[in-house]
């Protein structure tokens, strides 16, 4: 066949479309020492010392230029996705820690280690190596959730950044609310002191119905209802948790409200064995395999981390693993969801 003509288009209208030339990064992804968890960011060193008492100095939002801790005796309270601050190396997440005051106490189980729960600049991708190649077909991973929507017949899919204001947040999600039949929400939902979407959501009297799943990732879904019947997604901002739970969850409950009949997970066997010490479900992210006779089995294709989207380009979905086992082993039959 003769090659068709190379075309420009807008992102929004690639969904579906080959790729025709590499994309290149044009910077470390992440660009800086990515904070993995809502918590305090300390000096690895201190707990090595005996440390289990620190002070609060000073609080590091996401999207805020790198504080510098002034004190190894201090720490920082952090938000997921804020850059790391000078001077620490470790989060404690808010779960291994009580807060008095400004005093934070370690529990028994909170454990530190040189870069616990961050994610390292340029681990995702480094300039000058290619992040999609040509002859990549777009799909959700390698553009956005919305891409995700409109391939299931969502067309009328509107997007709004907003920012961690409560008024603004108010007037925003209200107006929404009045406007749309499906609000989903992406970030805001952790426990973290600029985590407002709960109490803006209660505020307007939507209705939880559940918040956190025992899963990994994305353990702080909130899904509430509104007066008007609307459904509410509150999804966690980091973006792999975002687009599983989505394919997980939201998709499969537009499509039964819009009248769809149920489908069901593919059932997909481990092509390797597979290890998870948590006692939740674990979605992971595989590629699917075909041996000689044309069986399938599900390669696992893990992330580097909670905000490694890039990864998922190398995944054709996910399969759910059940809590309560922390060995797989190959061969092992689980749901897939397909992206």
């Amino acid at each position: 066949m003769t090659p068709l003509q190379v075309e420009s288009r807008p992102l929004e209208q690639c969904i579906g479309a080959i790729l025709r030339q590499d994309v290149y990064a044009e910077r470390d992804n992440p660009p800086f020492d990515r904070v993995c968890m809502d918590g305090i960011a300390i000096q690895s060193s201190m707990l090595e010392r005996g440390a289990r008492r620190f002070e609060i100095e000073a609080t590091q939002a996401a999207g805020a230029p790198a504080l510098t801790l002034s004190r190894a005796e201090n720490a920082v309270e952090v938000m997921t996705g804020a850059m790391l601050p000078r001077g620490t190396d470790c989060i404690i997440p808010l779960e291994e820690y009580d807060l008095a005051g400004n005093v934070v106490s370690l529990k028994e189980n909170a454990s530190g280690a040189p870069f616990r729960n961050v994610q390292r600049r340029g681990s995702d991708s480094e300039p000058g190596v290619p992040m999609l190649t040509a002859g990549t077909r777009l799909g959700a991973p390698e553009i956005a959730v919305v891409a995700a929507l409109r391939r299931r017949g969502f067309d009328r899919v509107a997007n709004d950044h907003l920012p961690d204001d409560e008024d603004t947040l108010y007037e925003r999600l209200a107006q929404h609310l009045s406007t749309s039949d499906v609000l989903i929400l992406s970030g805001g939902v952790s426990k973290g002191k600029f985590d407002l979407v709960p109490k803006i959501l209660k505020s307007l009297g939507v209705a939880e119905v559940f918040y956190q799943v025992a899963q990994r990732p994305g353990m702080p879904m909130w899904f509430g209802t509104a007066p008007g019947g609307q459904a509410v997604f509150g999804l966690p901002g980091n973006p792999v948790s975002t687009l599983v739970c989505l394919i997980r969850y939201v998709v499969p409950a537009m499509a039964v409200a819009m009248g769809g009949a149920r489908t069901l997970p593919e059932p997909l066997a481990l092509a390797t064995p597979v290890k998870f010490h948590r006692a939740m479900a674990y979605f992971l992210p595989v590629s699917i395999r075909y041996d000689d006779q044309g069986h399938a089995a599900a390669v696992p294709r893990p992330p580097n981390g909670p905000g490694d989207f890039l990864a998922l380009t190398k995944a054709d979905g996910f399969v759910e693993l059940p809590p309560g086992t922390q060995e797989f082993p190959k061969g092992f039959i689980a749901s897939f969801y397909r992206w």
